[in-house]
């Protein structure tokens, strides 16, 4: 695609001290190319505009739900405990918050490591606003952070 390394070089950005760990991204937009905004629009013209706010409502009223459950669950501490986002941060001092991120892994639910400090973070979706998933991810973070407590003190 480049005639050269040279030229390669001056299309990719790279952030060494992103909190999400190093960031190299090969445009401007970053990982948020194009097509996202296109598929905003679309599903905007699917739904129209009451489905897609409704939606929006259920992405946050459950990430809402989720964020006031996973501080309940003994060892998880909250990052930004009053962000109006849809993305949870949340840390462990009493644990390995990256062996509980490949543990939730291994049943199916994927959180995003972070540095700066080490945590995780789960970006939610419709996909978890779904009846009984909110709480499906719940009980895995508390049965893996139990297991991971229990470890810690062996």
């Amino acid at each position: 695609m480049f005639r050269t390394k040279e030229l390669r070089r001056f299309h990719t950005f790279a952030f060494p001290d992103y909190p999400g760990g190093l960031y190299v991204t090969s445009g401007v937009s970053g990982s948020r190319p194009g097509y996202v905004t296109a598929c905003a629009w679309a599903a905007l013209l699917l739904n129209g505009q009451n489905g897609f706010v409704d939606g929006c409502r259920q992405v946050v009223s459950t990430t809402r739900y989720i964020a006031e459950r996973l501080v309940k669950i003994p060892g998880l501490v909250l990052l930004c405990p009053t962000a109006e986002t849809t993305v949870i941060p949340f840390t462990s001092q009493v644990f390995d918050i990256y062996q509980l991120m490949k543990n939730c892994g291994k049943r199916g639910f994927l959180l995003n490591p972070l540095q700066f400090p080490c945590g995780v973070h789960l970006g939610v979706t419709m996909e978890h606003a779904k009846p009984g998933v909110a709480d499906q991810f719940l009980a895995v973070v508390r049965e893996e952070a139990e297991l991971l407590q229990l470890r810690s003190f062996f």
